[in-house]
């Protein structure tokens, strides 16, 4: 076996372990209520639900930060008899799988010491939150979205490129701060090829849902979600401006 192959497999092994130990027995932070959410969800209008959540308390959840890509998967799990932590195990196991493979792609890839590079990535807060938190929509959208960006980095041909944008459109309705990977082949593609394909497959993903949204209610949600977001509680300016250099320390180590 190669170096490559084992550092790739003992990479996937390594997080699962991370999630072993980071496990927890009880449902903690948003589980149970995205849990609550998926047991009073229908698909087809995925927003006719109360939103209990202060400071909202409306019938209609349009107002719900998220799309609904999250909310349909543990739908479906749910539907097929899932229990509440059999949901979390396995939407656990098999994202911080794909994560964890693409993770050791990206330090073959780009870093000159992967294994380093792999050992400050398990180290970081970023990382280990989602992995122990697994019903939340951080770990699935993180997951979609290094994919599309590592089928990206490796393949250059307009169908590897145009699947790497529908990857990425999907990880963007489960979280819309994925949005921001789209300007990553915008801004560093040579060719024209090279990003107009990944953002032909993302637009036929995300503009698709917006719109599918759109016939639905009457608004675009993207727009009425940056629209009220001022009505969410949040930190003095100083405190947030310290939170996004912790953030940005995170992002680039």
């Amino acid at each position: 076996m190669s170096f490559n192959a084992r550092f790739s497999l003992l990479t996937v092994m390594g997080t699962l372990l991370l999630l072993i130990l980071c496990w927890s027995s009880l449902p903690v932070l948003d589980e149970e209520s995205y849990w609550a959410i998926a047991g009073e969800l229908n698909p087809s209008r995925p927003y006719d639900w109360e939103l209990r959540w202060p400071p909202f308390a409306e019938q209609n959840a349009f107002i719900y930060a998220h799309p609904p890509g999250f909310l349909w998967w543990i739908w479906a799990l749910r539907g097929l008899g899932a229990s509440l932590m059999f949901t979390k195990a396995i939407t656990s196991f098999i994202f911080a799988a794909l994560m964890a493979y693409v993770v050791a792609q990206l330090c073959l890839l780009r870093s000159r010491a992967p294994i380093t590079s792999l050992l400050c990535w398990w180290g970081c807060a970023a990382v280990i939150l989602p992995l122990a938190r697994g019903l939340m929509p951080d770990l699935p959208a993180m997951a979609l979205a290094s994919s599309a960006i590592l089928l990206w980095m490796k393949h250059k041909g307009w169908k590897s490129n145009g699947l790497a944008g529908v990857l990425l459109g999907c990880a963007a309705w489960i979280k819309y701060p994925v949005l921001l990977l789209l300007f990553v082949p915008i801004f560093h593609g040579k060719k024209t090829q090279h990003w107009l394909p990944f953002l032909v497959g993302f637009l036929v993903i995300f503009v698709a849902g917006e719109l599918w949204l759109w016939l639905i209610y009457d608004e675009v949600h993207l727009w009425v979600v940056l629209r009220r977001a001022s009505e969410v509680a949040s930190g003095t300016f100083g405190h947030r401006g310290v939170g996004l250099l912790v953030r940005a320390s995170l992002a680039l180590t």
